[in-house]
This record gives C-alpha cells, sequence and structure tokens, in this order.
C-alpha cells in the first residue's frame, strides 16, 4: 500500500538523503505522533535504491512489531524479508511478545550471520531491540560487511553513562562494535547535557562526533501548529484535604494523617479526573501509575469514588505488561468506543509507552510521580495524536491536595506537588512556545500578580485563599524554570528605569534583589563560554556590556566626541554635564590625574590625544589664543598675519602673537608649545612667512607654475598658500627686498614697496652720526623734526633681536654703525669706572651721588645694579655679570652702621613728603646710618619710620599724616 508523506516528512527525507547519503551519522528530531517510522522507512529507500541491509534498533518488543508491520504495510519498495532480533527476556515488563511478531525472530549470532550472507538484491530489513544488539553487532563483524543502514529508534536511550560491557546497549554508537556505513538516530526527545557530557564524560547527543549533526527538527509546537497534532491543555485541579480525607472514609479504607500517603494521593488523583471529566467532557482518558498495584488499584476503586461524587461511572480498567497480548489489546480496543455511560480510564505502570498502538484518547492523568521526563512527553504524546471524532484540545490532568488553611501555605513546596513540578518541566522542554512563556513570566515574576502561560489552567475548590493560588502559581514558575530569569527580570527592570546596565558589583534592588552580584556571575559565565547562545541574546537585547570597563570607556569617548563636534575642542570644563545627563567634565578630569600618574591605559590616553584632549593644566587664556589661532588658519591658510590684525570677534591676535613669541616656548608647558607647532606656528614672525615663501617655491619646482588652488595644503605645516598670494600681489603686506626678489624669481609679480618710516629713520640715524660722531641715541632724544631717533632706534634693535628685521635693513643699519647690544659697552665702561675707584680708594663703597673725574656716575649705576640684583629694577643682572661685581668686592646690601650726625640732621629740617623720604634713603642705603637714629632725629618711633619708607620705596609717596612728638609734621 502506498502511503503519501506529509510535507515535513518529505522535509525530512530530503535532508537525511542530503546528510548521509554517502556515509556518516546524523539525527533526525520529530515530536511523538509524527510519523518517524515512515520517515525512516522513505529514507532507506532513498538511500538504498539498489537494494540492501537495513538494521533498526528501538528500545522494545512494542516497537520491533510496530516497526516490521509499518514496513510491510507502507512500503514503496516491497522488503525482500525481514528478520527480528530480539527475544521475551530483553525486557521484563513487555508489552509485546515475541510471539506477536509478525515474521521470524532469533537471538542467535550464527543464524544472523548466515540471515546476512544469502544471496539477495532487494532491501531487507532486520528489526531489533537494543539489549539484543550485541548479537547484531557479532553477526555483522563475522560477515566482514557494515550494514548499509543503521537506524537508532529512540535513540534518547543511548546516552548517559559510557558503559561499553557487553551487555550495555549504548555500544551501538561504537562504529568498530557495531560497523554501519550510515547511522540514522530518532527521536522525540533528544537528552543533551553538554555539562555532564564535559564533566564525566557521559555520551549526549549534542556530540556530534558521535551522534552526528541535527539533520532535521520537526517540534511539538509545529506540528500542533500545522494541525497534525492537537494542542494540549495542562489542568492543575486542587483537591482539599478535608475532600480527600471524607473520600477515604467513605470508601472504609484506612485514614492515613499525612497527605503524601499512598491512599490519600490516589483518592486525589480520582476525584481530580472525575472533575476534569465534568469540567472538559472526556471520554476516553489514560492513566500512568509507577506501579501496576497502584494502577490496578485505581482502575479498582475508580467507579466507587465516581458513585460518591455523584458522577458517571466510568468504564476503569488497567494493563500490565504480564497479561496476553490479546487479552491487553481487547481491553485497549474499550477506548475506541467507550462502554457504560460513555467514558473510559484505561490505567498502567509503564505498559502504555514507546512502540504501543492505544486509540486517540482525550486525556491523560498524571496520578503519581514520574521520574523521567521522556516517558512523561512520551506519554503525553499519547494524548497528543487527532481523533476526528473529538477535536479539540487534549487535557493533561495533574491533581494536587490543597490545604485548608492559609497557614499551611507553606505545604506547597512539598513533595506532595513534585508531580506538578516534573509535568511542567518536561512539557517546557519539548514545547518551546511554553516554554519561553515561562520564561517570560519568570522574568516577570511578582508576588503581587502571578501569572501562568495559557495552557496552564488551575482549578481549586470553591473558598480556597487568594494567597494559596498566588504561592501555588509562583512555585509552579519557580519550579520549572531556571532562577536566571528571575535575574533578567530585575535587570529589564533597571534598565528600563535607568536607561542602561552599568550596575555596580554591590547594588541591590529596591527588591533586594542582589543584581549587580547577578550581573557580574553572567559576565564571567559568558568569557569562559558557558553562557547559553539565547541568554546572551536576551542580554546583549538589554544592551549588557560584556567588558564593562571597555564600554564604560566607549561612553567617555561618544560623549567626548560629540563635544569636540559642538564646541571644535575637548577642553571640558570640571563641571560640564552633557545633556543626557553624562558627567564628562568629571570623567575627564580624572583621566588626567591618571594620565600624571602614569596609571592610564596608554591605548586610551592615544584616544583622547586624538581628539585633541589637554593634558595640563586648562589654562582658559592660552587655550583661547590657540582657538583663534586654528580659526585664523582655517579662514586664511596661514598664520602670517601683521601685527594690527584683529580677528572677526575683535580680538587684537596680531599683538598677542607678538607677546607669545616674546615670551618665546619656554613660557609654556611642552603640551602648549606642541598644540602650537600642529597648527604650524613659528616663533619668528620671519620664519613664518619664509615658510610660506618656501611653500610656493616647492610647488613651482614640482608643478613648474605658480596656479596654486586654494584648496592646496602643504605637506607639512598645514600651510595654504593661495590666500596669502592674493594678499602678497595687491600689495598690501609689507615685503623685504629679498622676499620681493625670491617671488619674482618664481613668476610671482609682487609690487615692490617702499617704506617711508624706515628711509626717514634710516636718514635721521645718518644724519645724527654726521654731527655727533656715533650712534649712542639718548632714549628720548627726538630729531630737530619732531622725530623720536631714540624710540625708533630702540624699536629696530627689538626687532632685530626677534628676527624680525629682513637681512638687508640688518645690513644696512650695521654699515651705518649700529651697535645692537649698547648695554655691552656701558657694562664696559662701567667696570671701568669700578676699577678705577678701587685703585684709588682701596674699596667699592660708593656714595650715591659719587661722580669721578671722567664724569662717570659711579654711584648712581651701583645703587642701579643692586635694584637689578635685588629685582626692583626692570631686568635682571645675569650670573656672570654678579660674579664680575662680586669679584670687585661689591656690596650688595650696605647695612647701616653708624647713627645720624648732626649736620646730616640739619639738612633733613625744613625738608617734607618724597624730598624728605629720598633724603632719609640717601642717609639709609648710601651713608650707613641707622634707621633707628633718624627716627630719634625726626622725633618718631622706629617702626612709624619703618612703615612710611616701606610705602615710599613702593608708590613714590611720603604720608603726612603723621606728626612726630615735637609736633613736626613728618
Amino acid at each position: 500500500m502506498n502511503h503519501a508523506l506529509r510535507p515535513y516528512q518529505q522535509e525530512a527525507v530530503k535532508a537525511i538523503r542530503g546528510g548521509i547519503g554517502s556515509g556518516g551519522a546524523g539525527q533526525v528530531h520529530m515530536a511523538c505522533g509524527s510519523g518517524k517510522t515512515i520517515t525512516a522507512q522513505r529514507a532507506a529507500e532513498e538511500l538504498l535504491p539498489g537494494g540492501g541491509t537495513v538494521a533498526v534498533l528501538a528500545p522494545s518488543l512494542a516497537l520491533v512489531a510496530q516497526t516490521l508491520a509499518s514496513w510491510r504495510e507502507c512500503a514503496n519498495v516491497p522488503l525482500e524479508k525481514a528478520l527480528a532480533v530480539c527475544s521475551d527476556d530483553t525486557v521484563m515488563d513487555a508489552p509485546v511478545h515475541t510471539g506477536d511478531l509478525p515474521g521470524p525472530s532469533t537471538t542467535s549470532a550464527d543464524e544472523i550471520r548466515a540471515w546476512l550472507d544469502e544471496p539477495g538484491s532487494g532491501l531487507r530489513l532486520i528489526a531489533g531491540t537494543y539489549m539484543s544488539a550485541g548479537r547484531l553487532a557479532d553477526a555483522v563483524r563475522g560477515t566482514g560487511r557494515p550494514l548499509d543502514l543503521l537506524v537508532l529508534d529512540e535513540a534518547h536511550h543511548l546516552t548517559g553513562r559510557p558503559d561499553f560491557s557487553e551487555s550495555s546497549a549504548r555500544r551501538v554508537v561504537d562504529q568498530a562494535w557495531m560497523p554501519a556505513r550510515r547511522r540514522l538516530y530518532m527521536t522525540a526527545t533528544p537528552r543533551i547535557d553538554a555539562a555532564a557530557a564535559e564533566r564525566h564524560g557521559y555520551l549526549s547527543m549534542d556530540d556530534r562526533a558521535l551522534f552526528g549533526p541535527v539533520l532535521y527538527s520537526y517540534s511539538f509546537s509545529r506540528a500542533i501548529a500545522e494541525g497534525y497534532l492537537e494542542d494540549y491543555r495542562l489542568l492543575v485541579l486542587g483537591v482539599s484535604d478535608k475532600e480527600a480525607r471524607a473520600l477515604l472514609a467513605d470508601a472504609d479504607r484506612e485514614y492515613v494523617d499525612a497527605p503524601g500517603s499512598q491512599s490519600l494521593r490516589t483518592m486525589a488523583a480520582q476525584a481530580a479526573l472525575i472533575k476534569a471529566s465534568r469540567l472538559y467532557g472526556l471520554k476516553r482518558v489514560l492513566s500512568f501509575h509507577p506501579r501496576v498495584e497502584q494502577a490496578a488499584e485505581f482502575a479498582r476503586s475508580l467507579p466507587g469514588v465516581a458513585r460518591s461524587l455523584g458522577a458517571p461511572e466510568p468504564y476503569s480498567a488497567h494493563v500490565h505488561g504480564g497479561m496476553d497480548h490479546q487479552a491487553r489489546a481487547r481491553i485497549v480496543s474499550r477506548l475506541h468506543t467507550p462502554p457504560g455511560q460513555g467514558w473510559a480510564v484505561l490505567s498502567n505502570a509503564r505498559c502504555l509507552g514507546e512502540g504501543v498502538d492505544v486509540p486517540a484518547v482525550d486525556g491523560i492523568l498524571f496520578a503519581h510521580p514520574k521520574r523521567s521526563a521522556v516517558d512523561i512527553v512520551q506519554a503525553v504524546g499519547r494524548a497528543l495524536r487527532r481523533d476526528p471524532d473529538t477535536p479539540g484540545p487534549s487535557t493533561v490532568i495533574v491533581p494536587v491536595v490543597v490545604p485548608d488553611e492559609d497557614g499551611e501555605i507553606g505545604d506547597l513546596d512539598a513533595g506532595d506537588y513534585s508531580t506538578l513540578w516534573q509535568v511542567v518541566r518536561a512539557l517546557r522542554a519539548h514545547d518551546e512556545p511554553l516554554g519561553l512563556e515561562l520564561d517570560h513570566q519568570r522574568s516577570h515574576l511578582s508576588a503581587d500578580n502571578p501569572q501562568l502561560p495559557g495552557k496552564i489552567t488551575v482549578v481549586l475548590p470553591d473558598g480556597t485563599s487568594r494567597s494559596i493560588l498566588d504561592t501555588l502559581t509562583v512555585l509552579t514558575v519557580r519550579q520549572s524554570t531556571s532562577p536566571w530569569w528571575e535575574g533578567y527580570g530585575h535587570a529589564s527592570a533597571f534598565r528600563d528605569a535607568h536607561g542602561h546596565l552599568e550596575v555596580k558589583d554591590s547594588y541591590q534592588s529596591p527588591a533586594g534583589y542582589t543584581l549587580g552580584k547577578w550581573l557580574t556571575q553572567q559576565r564571567s559565565a559568558y568569557r569562559k563560554g558557558w553562557l547559553a547562545a539565547d541568554r546572551v541574546a536576551a542580554l546583549e537585547e538589554l544592551g549588557i556590556a560584556w567588558d564593562p570597563t571597555a564600554a564604560r570607556w566607549q561612553r567617555l569617548l561618544a560623549a567626548a566626541r560629540s563635544y569636540r563636534a559642538e564646541h571644535g575642542h575637548l577642553r571640558v570644563p570640571t563641571g560640564y554635564t552633557a545633556p543626557d545627563g553624562y558627567p564628562l567634565g568629571k570623567q575627564l578630569s580624572a583621566r588626567r590625574s591618571q594620565y600624571r600618574s602614569g596609571e592610564l591605559n596608554p591605548a586610551w590616553a592615544a584616544d583622547l590625544t586624538g581628539l585633541g584632549m589637554v593634558w595640563g593644566p586648562l589654562r582658559s587664556a592660552f587655550w583661547d589664543t590657540h582657538d583663534r589661532l586654528a580659526r585664523c588658519l582655517r579662514d586664511h591658510g596661514h598664520l602670517d598675519v601683521p601685527d594690527s590684525y584683529t580677528d572677526p570677534d575683535g580680538y587684537a591676535l596680531g599683538r598677542r602673537m607678538r607677546k607669545v613669541r616674546r615670551a618665546g616656548p619656554g613660557a609654556l608647558s611642552a603640551e602648549e608649545a606642541a598644540a602650537l607647532d600642529r597648527l604650524g606656528f613659528c616663533w619668528s614672525g620671519q620664519e613664518q612667512r619664509n615658510r610660506l615663501i618656501a611653500t610656493v617655491e616647492e610647488f613651482h619646482a614640482a608643478h613648474g607654475h605658480v596656479d596654486i588652488p586654494v584648496a592646496f595644503e602643504a605637506p607639512a605645516g598645514r600651510v595654504r598658500p593661495a590666500g596669502w598670494i592674493a594678499v602678497a600681489l595687491s600689495g598690501e603686506r609689507h615685503l623685504t627686498r629679498a622676499e620681493v626678489a625670491r617671488l619674482h624669481a618664481v613668476g610671482l609679480p609682487v609690487p615692490g614697496q617702499a617704506d617711508p618710516q624706515w628711509e626717514s629713520n634710516l636718514a635721521a640715524l645718518r644724519a645724527y652720526r654726521a654731527q655727533h660722531g656715533h650712534l649712542d641715541v639718548p632714549a628720548k632724544y627726538v630729531t630737530p623734526g619732531g622725530a623720536a631717533l631714540g624710540t625708533a632706534l630702540a624699536t629696530l634693535r627689538y626687532k632685530h633681536r626677534q628676527g624680525r628685521l629682513s637681512a638687508d635693513r640688518v645690513a644696512a643699519l650695521e654699515k651705518l654703525g649700529v651697535v645692537w647690544s649698547p648695554r655691552e659697552e656701558q657694562w664696559g665702561d662701567f667696570l671701568a669706572a669700578c676699577d678705577r675707584y678701587i685703585t684709588e680708594h682701596g674699596h667699592l663703597r660708593v656714595r650715591v651721588d659719587y661722580v669721578d673725574a671722567g664724569g662717570f656716575p659711579l654711584g648712581a649705576r651701583i645703587v642701579f645694579y643692586r635694584q637689578l640684583a635685588k629685582g626692583r629694577a626692570r631686568g635682571g643682572l645675569s650670573p656672570e655679570r654678579r660674579a664680575d661685581l662680586d669679584s670687585r668686592g661689591m656690596v650688595w646690601r650696605a647695612v647701616p652702621s653708624r647713627a645720624i650726625t648732626a649736620e646730616e640732621q640739619h639738612c633733613l629740617q625744613g625738608l617734607t613728603g618724597p624730598e624728605l623720604g629720598a633724603a632719609i634713603l640717601r642717609l639709609i642705603d648710601n651713608e650707613d646710618v641707622t634707621q633707628s637714629s633718624i627716627a630719634a632725629a625726626l622725633g618718631m618711633r622706629r617702626s612709624a619710620l619703618h612703615t612710611k619708607l616701606k610705602r615710599f620705596r613702593d608708590t613714590g609717596a611720603w604720608p603726612e599724616r603723621a606728626r612726630s612728638r615735637t609736633g613736626r609734621a613728618t
């Protein structure tokens, strides 16, 4: 008979053909009841179109029988022959026996080998149990030929401890033990425990080296969505402790005062089943129990409990593996058309699991805990098979005993509810939407309004308090989900409230959750590769930074870039806060401190330096000038601006540049000097212009012309000469003859420019020399024509020191006899006068008014150099000059040593104001007269005299308010 494949089965066959067509291993995961057997059969037909030997191994005789029947009934290509390899003793509680198999069977390795050696050209099938796999393996190895295809059904049975003893079914994963060209592992419930596999060497289905990759997956949720399986509801049905005990008493059973007793549990399960049948009109129900005697007792007593509750009595029976196949089939058939009052309940203990053909049912009941999640899912699979006569969701019933009083709420997390936890955990493992909804509820768990997924319905007895329902709901979510999702919920709430996940390690949420510690644990797990991909994705959706230090740095950089883009620099005031609340000023100040102490990551320092970070003190005056220079460079393309230049804001930038050059780079920090260097600032105005002209000359040498584009920028110096050339050609900028000549040489016809002021000063100097025979022009000298020649000569000397005087003018003045440092000549004259005085007097204690025979004012000059040494006069005294005077016995501070004479006291009489102050200072500084004797002569206290002298030295004013003890104003 030709059975057409469903679309998803066709997809699976195609994936299998593509995955192991040329050999190897692979997995197919398909939901219970979705047709794994026919899928494997059609895959074998396509993989072996020319015939070959296929072996299908399964965990039970029932599945072996089902496989043999299906392969015969559904084959597109008739089987040439088939053989069963199994015996009754392989499964103690087997629901099917070898006598029930549709064909020959054996457990003899010799018979199997002989069967394999028989010639043939068609498709041959061997079906056997895992417990008989050793006989098949011996036979296959004996032939020296591998199987063409080995199908391992319900492959989750092969996971766990790798016990490769002769009796272990898990040896089938060993290619050397069971040779096969192709291996196909099929299951609805893959067991994957990568952590256990890594720690203990367990076999896990995520081990691709043994089990191969997953070639195709067809989930419960997809099968339900596509209509091939019925949907389901999980009904948590509560029975009060009081009601269950009353039913026990009515049934004349032993009263046991413990909610966990077997009798009370069974009674509660029966009451819950009867209530569920009333709620949803259940007609065909399977109940699952861990022991045969429990299943039998459940079936025996169920009708009486129904009568006690006033419900229709069901047909109630149980089956077990010790039954004759025909007797069991007769009981199971009652589920097709329930007798009696229209509903039937069939109880069993591990008898109606994998491979047993059971009619479609609309409900299953878990009366007692089941240890295996796989068994639970396999059992639920019975309820998901579609029945055209009774469409609609199937009901999975889990009974719970509910405390009668609120004070007993704490009992809800006891072992009595382990059945509920086990069922929910098993279902979520194979129903992805349910798992996602449970995780969502865990992440938003609130004691005020706990919620369960829509597939889970809780029905509690009338009068049950809301607190019991809420507690049961919270515990159900917590017991069926990882606590990870609760931490995720707190992280999500923090992100929603603050816009980020920058949480300190010590942070606790308002509810007391240690969110900081939890996030640290997630980052650690991520670094070690232990964090599951879905959790990684969930946290990344919240914006977690796996390296928070690097993330904080990137946030600082982003804020710094934004500030620079808006303001054009990164000199951020310490108190500045970005519009989004980020304290950028404080952060940069902290980085500046780290930089100075050598604690800042060099790569981070380079990042900030690239943005224009100022590592030294933020001297606003300098950086304001820097920014104006940068704007000038941007607007004009150069920094060759005249002293009179004023920027668009009215700032005298030209004068400021002159002051900066006069102070020199030594007046700046290394960072500030480097900032000017990056702008192309030259410390000589002449060099600034030379750089421009050199750029023009280099362009001419490279291109043969000077039609320089406006946007052209020299590779070095950040110079764009086009704008400067236009100014030079207009004649607005004064150029020296040498500069004009250089520009003419490259073809720029700049006009030769006359400087009337220069020519006038040069003529006046010539006239002065002709009249006086030298050029020692006094600083305040004015020519008869009114020209301030002394000032003009001082200006020319200053420009020469600054390098701002052109070479042709320097040559002209030197030819005329201008001395660039007149003070050097004056210093020589002064030393000569000192030597003459020492020769004549034997010391250098010179009176202030002393003038030598040659007219040199030696006393006044000594006072002047003393003031230079003390810093009281403009300029300073170099160490060399001080040494010259020290060698001659210079007295730098003449300490008064004598009292005022009568003659000197007489000279002070009649003097007032500044004249009196000057006379007293001469006596003290030049005549060594003590202040105390002068004060006594003037009739005043010494402290008062000292105060007046200090003010006079500082201001030149002599206070007149005080009067002496003689009554005379001083």
